[in-house]
Order: structure tokens, then C-alpha cells, then sequence
């Protein structure tokens, strides 16, 4: 067997597909009884949506060229985002920006989300050069030093919180917002290196018909071209075997032969407790994110056919109640066509530290009833579904994100290889093409290297 994915999640899956179609044995291991991780089906009263990623963004091309390639449709959301703040209510999300940051921090719609002395602070970022804040590691520093605690606090914090379940301040810029570095430089200002980068058009895409098409369009495509796929194959250990290769051990006793090289697609907790007897993972301090549980909602109501809160709010620090409601059904067509007429599905978000989310039904009516603006009653809902999903293990600070990638290349060197987010940063599209450059790192059958020395032994650890 000449390759072993630890992991059935987007960047397993991914990692699968591109070695198998390159000419490679591979065989997919995945603890769950599912394949795609997070992104997975939810059947809320029949209308199947999304249960955890919802959409991908398109600044950064990787996902949507996959879907390309694997022939699936996309579409791009029917309308906006609104933000509401306890100092000023709801308002609609400034339109050209990247994650709160404006590419015009006068424009008018910036200047009503943050108000006029944050704005004309931002604004200041025009002056400084490219030189201040270019050697931020993290986003909220960024943010600070270029355009002031106002923004940052104002519209950055809240989006990011809501969007990738972390605060700014533990999300490296190049992670997060890889290439906005190099255009500062380029341009001179954040302002300018936003709407160079900036696309055309809405920020983010969905497959039609739900993520989760992704997966299984990825786990198609994998085993046509050869790859074995097991579901309720969890990794025990991954150990040294013979002729410098790889032993997976699986619980329950499913038997995965020896592999020269292992791709280990898991969470980063996952991740760090498979290497532990290989590395000193220690010293690879890291932050958990904050637990969300999400909450969605069948309803029966017509009153909300005019998208009042277009595809949804995000709730900055202070407001009570969810941090965060998607109105599924205005902001896909799909999802609308699959609801039908004047039935709709909204999704609500919690997990502001020491939040714990409601359980009485009409509590969370009331909250989403809040947040859309709209009057809505408890006997209108037809189905709800609670998910919940663990916080992600991100690097806390810019010397551990050094010292996760400098782990991986050397782990590399010995025929393991990590992909997730742990090493690929945060979101689809950065996991997305950290998997699909592992094929040509590990080369074709034809042109792949000779056969390693021997492992080392697992009390043989690497120090970082």
C-alpha cells in the first residue's frame, strides 16, 4: 500500500482523490461512521441543509475549482449580511470589505457600521506607509496598528468570531488572510491591499444543494479511481514498521497494510496526540476555540419572505443571546426551492464564553425572532435539530504557527504528512490546497523517491 490518509474529513477526502488519480494505492481511514467531517448533511423536517460549513470563500480559488473539476454547481448567496451592535442596533455589513476590513473606510456604510471617529481613524491607514503593522503576525495586531481599535472592535472582531469561531487575536494573518501581507507591501495601505485582493461580487459560494455534495462527490470520485474508503477504522497509534515504512494501528482490529508514506488529515488535537510518540508536541502550545452549538429551525412563516435581515446577522460582543443567525432559506435559492413556499429554515449560532444555548423552544424563537426583527411565535416551528461542534485547536501565537510548519516539513522528510487545519490554516479553501499539493510532493509511483532508512523508534522523538 503506497499511501495511508488518517481521516475521511475535506482534506482527507481531497488528499485521496488527488494521490489515487496520480497512480497511488491509497487506502482512507476514518473514525466516524461518516465521511466529510464537518461537512455533512442535517434533515431538519425534510429539507436537507448543511450541518457545519455552509459555504466556502472565493477569494482564494481552491474550492471552487474542485467543485469545477468534480462537476458540481455553485451558486453565491441572494443577499447580505446585517451586523447588530448593543450601541447601534442592526444595520447591513459594509459591502466592499474582507472580514469587517473596508477596502474605503469613508464610504458611507462604513462610516454607519462603525461611526464617524472610528472611521476617520481607519481612514489614517491611508498615510502610514506600507512598513506599520506589516510584521503583525495576528489579525487583530494587523487591524490595530492600520485602522484602529474601533474597527477591530466594531466589525473585524465580530465577523471573524462568528466566522471562524476564534478571536482575531490567535488567527495569523497569513492563515487566515493569506496574500493581504505581500499587497500591503505592494499597495501601501490595508485599505488599497483589500480591494486589490477583494472579488468581484459576494465573498463567499455554496455547492447546490449543500455542502455535503462536496464530500460525497470527493469519496466518489476517490474510489473510481482505485482508493479504499473505511468508516469505523479509528487510529490508534501510527507506529515504525519495515524497510522505513509506516504501521497504522486501527482500533477493533481492521488490518491497513504497511505504507511508505501516511497523510494524517485529523483535528488538530487528533493530529498532535498521533504524533506524540514521534515529537515532542509539548511545545507546540495551542489554543482550543470556543464551542459552538447550533441550532436550526424549521418555520412556517410567510413574514419572512422579504429576507428582513438578508442572509442573516452577526451579533457583536454585548448583544444577548446567539452570536450569530443564518436565514438558510434567503440566502440559498436551493435551500428555498427545498423548503417551499413560505417555510424557512434559520440556523442560530452559540458559544460566547460562559454562554450556555437555550433549550426551551420559545426562548429561542424569541432570540431568533430578535435578531431577524420580525415577530414570530413558537407554534410555528415545524422541526428543530441541535448540533453541536467542538472548538478547533488553532496556534495561539506566531512562534507556535512557525513551529507547526516546521514540524511538518520535517515530519515530511520521514513519509508523514499533515494536512487539516492544524498546518493549512483555517477555512475550506486553505485545507483544500494544502491536500491537493501533497500529491506532487509525494511524487507518482514512477517518480518517487527510494525506499527511506527505517523509522525512527517511537521513544526516539523529535525535538522541536
Amino acid at each position: 500500500m503506497d499511501v495511508v490518509v488518517v481521516g475521511g474529513g475535506i482534506g482527507g477526502l481531497t488528499a485521496a482523490w488527488e494521490l489515487a488519480r496520480s497512480g497511488r494505492r491509497v487506502t482512507l481511514v476514518e473514525a466516524s461512521d461518516h465521511l466529510g467531517g464537518l461537512v455533512r448533511p442535517l434533515d431538519v423536517g425534510g429539507v436537507i441543509v448543511n450541518r457545519g460549513p455552509e459555504a466556502f470563500a472565493v477569494r482564494r480559488p481552491a474550492v471552487a475549482e474542485l467543485c469545477a473539476e468534480l462537476g458540481l454547481p455553485t451558486e453565491l448567496p441572494a443577499h447580505g449580511s446585517w451586523l447588530v451592535t448593543p450601541e447601534q442596533g442592526a444595520f447591513r455589513a459594509p459591502a466592499r470589505a474582507m472580514l469587517g476590513i473596508p477596502a474605503d473606510p469613508s464610504a458611507p456604510d462604513v462610516v454607519a457600521a462603525i461611526g464617524e471617529a472610528a472611521a476617520r481613524r481607519a481612514a489614517l491607514d491611508a498615510d502610514l506607509g506600507p512598513t506599520p503593522g506589516s510584521d503583525a503576525r495576528d489579525l487583530a495586531t494587523l487591524i490595530t496598528v492600520r485602522m484602529g481599535e474601533g474597527l477591530l472592535e466594531r466589525l473585524v472582531r465580530p465577523l471573524v468570531s462568528a466566522i471562524h469561531g476564534a478571536d482575531p487575536s490567535v488567527l495569523p494573518v497569513d492563515s487566515v488572510m493569506p496574500g493581504l501581507r505581500d499587497a500591503l507591501g505592494r499597495t501601501g495601505s490595508l485599505a488599497a491591499a483589500v480591494a486589490a485582493t477583494l472579488p468581484e461580487g459576494p465573498a463567499v459560494a455554496s455547492v447546490t444543494g449543500g455542502m455535503h455534495l462536496l464530500a460525497e462527490a470527493l469519496a466518489e470520485a476517490a474510489r473510481a479511481h482505485g482508493a479504499t474508503l473505511l468508516t469505523r477504522a479509528p487510529v490508534a497509534a501510527i507506529e515504525s514498521g519495515s524497510r522505513g515504512r509506516w504501521r497504522v494501528v486501527v482500533a477493533g482490529g481492521t488490518d491497513v497494510p504497511e505504507a511508505r508514506d501516511v497523510v494524517v488529515a485529523t483535528s488538530g488535537v487528533a493530529t498532535l496526540a498521533l504524533l506524540e510518540p514521534h515529537v515532542d508536541t509539548h511545545a507546540l502550545r495551542t489554543t482550543t476555540g470556543q464551542p459552538t452549538t447550533h441550532i436550526t429551525l424549521l418555520l412556517d412563516a410567510p413574514e419572512l419572505d422579504e429576507a428582513p435581515r438578508g442572509s442573516g446577522v452577526i451579533a457583536a460582543e454585548g448583544v444577548p443571546g446567539a452570536k450569530a443567525l443564518t436565514h438558510v432559506t434567503a440566502k440559498w435559492d436551493w435551500a428555498a426551492r427545498a423548503a417551499g413556499p413560505g417555510r424557512h429554515v434559520i440556523r442560530l449560532s452559540y458559544g460566547r464564553p460562559g454562554q450556555e444555548p437555550p433549550l426551551d423552544s420559545l426562548d429561542i424563537v424569541t432570540d431568533a425572532a430578535r435578531l431577524l426583527g420580525t415577530d414570530l411565535r413558537a407554534d410555528q416551528v415545524r422541526d428543530s435539530t441541535v448540533v453541536h461542534h467542538a472548538g478547533a485547536l488553532v496556534p495561539a501565537d506566531p512562534q507556535v504557527r512557525d513551529a507547526v510548519l516546521d514540524l511538518s516539513r520535517t515530519m515530511a522528510g520521514r513519509g508523514l504528512h499533515l494536512a487539516g487545519g492544524l498546518v493549512a490554516g483555517t477555512g475550506l479553501p486553505a485545507v483544500v490546497t494544502r491536500s491537493r499539493s501533497l500529491a506532487p510532493m509525494l511524487g507518482s509511483p514512477a517518480t518517487a523517491p527510494a525506499p527511506r532508512a527505517a523509522a525512527r523508534p517511537s521513544d526516539e522523538r523529535v525535538a522541536l
